[in-house]
């Protein structure tokens, strides 16, 4: 694969002979069903057709390989960065890493979800155990980009943040040259992605449908609200699917007085729910922690700031002098412990301070199991500031945009 537009549905594919010059591709042309795309180095298998209206070569009949595989990923964990995936073929589960997803877009991290449809190849891997590798989700766009059409983010983006109340979008610890709303991106897409999932329990709690004359009109509360503490409103208007399969179209954000919704719904939706008691947000000092810390070295070194990177023993004792720190500052303030939600469940936030007393490099992610405390992971702080404004503006004293 060469260059292919996921929004437009077409692009170009380079055949291997380098003689050959390279050749247009079309949606329609790829086989399967669905939303069908192709990813920069993805593979594939086709014949070659000329256009002689358009004086040029067109691939058909553009599928993967013989030799690539297809399976369902088991489970996958974000912040490790690694799953499994179950082979359609009943052989045995395969290990992959988040580098080895083919990405839909240049910008941002590889992920993958529980239980969805992917293509790969089998290799050996460092240990000679066999991993899966060139993985192709089936359909790699977050939940609201296969939702809805949303548009250019550099539109949307900007206005969602100009209707809300006034906080800062930008990391700064590692300022994201691609957006000036790297959090106000990443809170809407995991924010709708949960919405959706509790509207399949429960249609049309979380995501309405109403009618604006003859059309019909969808729209989901975003849990973000106006300078005058109005909630706001994503409105999308119907459209044709398409081959994009999509049958909804951003209308834009509406605080709920606006007249553009009035009328349109019975009852506006409900906000997301990440947790039913509120004992979880809260750090219980009863409580033993503990790190795997052998884990968290292995996996994550690559998070610790560099001076640590290439000294693994001084990582390490860093590491362990500052879970001492943390527990003494989280036992002297409730609020140093920041939840977040991850994969059904709230987990808190801890400050690992390696390099300076009282600055944070890292945060530990701690999971209740068992009446204990497991950190086994860490975050960078733009990780974690990000994760924890699903649930609400941390107010805290060492974890800021």
């Amino acid at each position: 694969m060469n260059k292919y537009n996921g929004e437009r549905g077409f692009g170009t594919i380079r055949p291997a002979d380098p003689r050959l010059p390279d050749v247009f591709v079309h949606h329609s042309r790829i086989l399967g069903t669905g939303f069908r795309h192709l990813l920069p180095e993805e593979p594939v298998e086709f014949e070659i057709e000329e256009n002689t209206a358009k004086n040029r070569l067109e691939a058909v009949n553009v599928r993967p390989p013989a030799h690539r595989k297809k399976g369902r990923v088991r489970t996958f964990d974000r912040p490790k960065g690694y799953g499994f995936i179950t082979p359609d073929d009943g052989t045995a589960d395969l290990f992959f890493h988040h580098t080895r997803i083919l990405p839909y877009k240049k910008n941002g991290r590889m992920t993958a979800e529980d239980g969805e449809v992917v293509w790969f190849e089998e290799q050996a891997g460092k240990d000679g155990r066999m991993v899966a590798v060139r993985v192709k989700r089936q359909d790699s766009r977050t939940p609201l980009a296969r939702f809805a059409d949303m548009g250019a983010e550099d539109e949307w983006l900007p206005q969602l943040a100009a209707k809300a109340e006034k906080e800062s979008w930008q990391h700064s610890v590692r300022a994201d040259t691609h957006t000036d709303y790297p959090i106000l991106r990443s809170y809407l897409l995991y924010t709708f992605a949960r919405l959706e999932k509790e509207d399949r329990e429960s249609p049309g709690r979380k995501i309405a449908i109403g009618r604006d004359g003859n059309r019909p009109v969808a729209c989901f509360n975003t849990g973000l609200v106006t300078p005058n503490q109005e909630e706001i409103f994503a409105l999308f208007g119907s459209k044709p699917s398409g081959n994009d399969g999509r049958n909804w179209k951003l209308a834009g954000f509406h605080a709920a007085s606006d007249h553009r919704m009035l009328g349109k719904f019975e009852v506006f939706p409900e906000l997301v729910d990440y947790f039913d008691d509120p004992g979880v947000l809260l750090y219980d000092r009863r409580r033993e922690l503990y790190i795997d810390v052998d884990h968290v070295l292995d996996d994550n070194i690559s998070r610790f700031p560099k001076e640590l990177q290439d000294q693994k023993f001084l990582a390490r004792q860093s590491l362990v002098a500052a879970k001492a720190q943390t527990q003494q500052r989280v036992y002297r303030n409730y609020k140093t412990a920041v939840p977040q939600f991850y994969q059904g469940e709230i987990q808190l936030l801890l400050p690992l301070c390696l390099l300076r007393p009282g600055v944070a490099d890292l945060a530990l992610v701690v999971s209740s199991k068992e009446g204990q405390y497991r950190g086994d992971t860490i975050l960078t702080l733009d990780m974690a500031y990000s994760n924890a404004r699903l649930l609400c503006r941390p107010d805290s004293d060492w974890l800021k945009p």
